[in-house]
């Protein structure tokens, strides 16, 4: 079983923080039975720094996982902060969430049987030869809206229902979920490689290359599938559509204010209640992964999502445009031993003829058998 990952969060001062400095604490976190017993414990060290503002931490504790995406019930006590943890939560693994399709999220639509991912020279050696693909962490992409933008509009879509909710406890438990779903984006780590239905886009060919130095490689979709499906990830296509989006995710809030409003009446205590909405939170997590602003709409970008815990994949460091930008190494060889790369698509250069040949030669030499290796048919020349 999986290990689980704790969000502890610490409202107040706890009184061992009086000398005004960072300590690290035993803590005991306990998983409570259906009948209040402790079915078992764990405790770990956490640190915790002197400050007036709630202090998140996070503790992993082995084979705590929760079964079939059940919410724990958990109770944490540490040394003079019995007082001060307020709220010990599931953060849900996002191969769990993957497992748990909702109508209308987009894991009903079938890709076109060839997607193709631009990149430059470079990128495009650097694949063949490895036969390997870089899947970038999601915060770390060229749009960097992508994750503000799921979350400005979830908040969107909690306005529209906080005129609903009367009840000062209920209103408290509804604010506090928009709190945790809003520190959510930095504890999931979601790394994406994009491919687009359209081989032969001259917006993309100038956003994804370099003049001269552009290629997009075809790869069949049941490959790409597969590759996900060996990774615990999906192979999913970008929504665009403010409507579907608002809508998925307007569920999502009125299912947290119907968990919210079963819990107060089986009297769960706060904590209780946030951990049974840990699912939920998640899920605009991942819904982060692959909505995205209408304005790239024409992009037709499919996305290959893997889900991956820090210190337990091998994250490596590139070179950004602007920033040092992680990613991993993704192989793309499948049972047989091949990569699904069908075709590749030469850019505008003053050198396609040439290119095609040397391209050739470099897949041959490693057993790759293209269908195709044609010129873009972009009227483009930046040279």
């Amino acid at each position: 079983m999986d290990n689980a990952k704790l969000r502890l969060e610490f409202i107040g001062q706890p009184t061992n923080v009086a000398t005004g400095k960072p300590f690290s604490t035993p803590i005991t976190v306990a998983v409570i039975g259906p009948n209040g017993e402790i079915d078992r414990s764990y405790t770990g060290r956490i640190e915790i720094s002197n400050d007036k503002e709630p202090i998140p931490s996070e503790l992993l504790i082995p084979d705590a996982a929760p079964k079939n995406s059940t919410p724990m019930r958990l109770r944490a006590t540490a040394p003079g902060c019995e007082d001060a943890i307020s709220n010990v939560f599931y953060v849900y693994n996002p191969r769990d969430l993957i497992k748990i399709p909702i109508e209308g999220d987009g894991s009903g639509e079938n890709p076109p049987p060839i997607v193709f991912h631009y990149s430059t020279r470079l990128g495009l050696i650097g694949i063949i030869e490895s036969q390997s693909v870089w899947a970038t962490h999601i915060r770390f992409l060229n749009d960097s809206s992508e994750y503000s933008y799921t979350a400005s509009l979830a908040l969107k879509m909690a306005d529209a229902i906080r005129p609903t909710i009367i009840n000062p406890t209920e209103r408290e438990a509804f604010e506090r979920f928009l709190k945790n779903l809003s520190e959510l984006e930095f504890s999931t780590h979601y790394f994406v490689f994009s491919l687009s239905e359209d081989g032969d886009l001259l917006s993309q060919w100038r956003a994804y290359g370099n003049p001269g130095d552009c290629y997009s490689l075809g790869f069949e979709s049941e490959g790409i599938r597969a590759i996900a499906e060996a990774n615990q990830g999906l192979f999913r296509k970008c929504i665009y559509g403010p409507a579907k989006q608002q809508s998925l995710l307007s569920t999502v809030m009125e299912d947290a204010l119907s968990e919210i409003r079963a819990g107060l009446r089986e009297n769960l205590d706060p904590d209780e209640i946030q951990a049974n909405l840990g699912e939920l939170q998640g899920r605009v997590n991942l819904f982060a992964t692959y909505f995205k602003d209408q304005a790239f709409s024409e992009e037709a970008e499919w996305r290959l999502i893997l889900p991956f815990e820090l210190g337990k994949t091998l994250v490596k460091f590139r070179a950004g445009r602007s920033l040092v930008t992680p990613y991993v190494s993704v192989s793309t060889s499948l049972h047989d031993g091949k990569m699904p790369l069908d075709r590749i698509i030469l850019g505008p250069s003053p050198h396609q003829s040439l290119d095609a040949q040397s391209i050739g030669l470099l897949c041959r030499g490693i057993g790759i058998v293209l269908s195709s290796c044609a010129n873009s048919n972009a009227p483009y020349r930046a040279w």
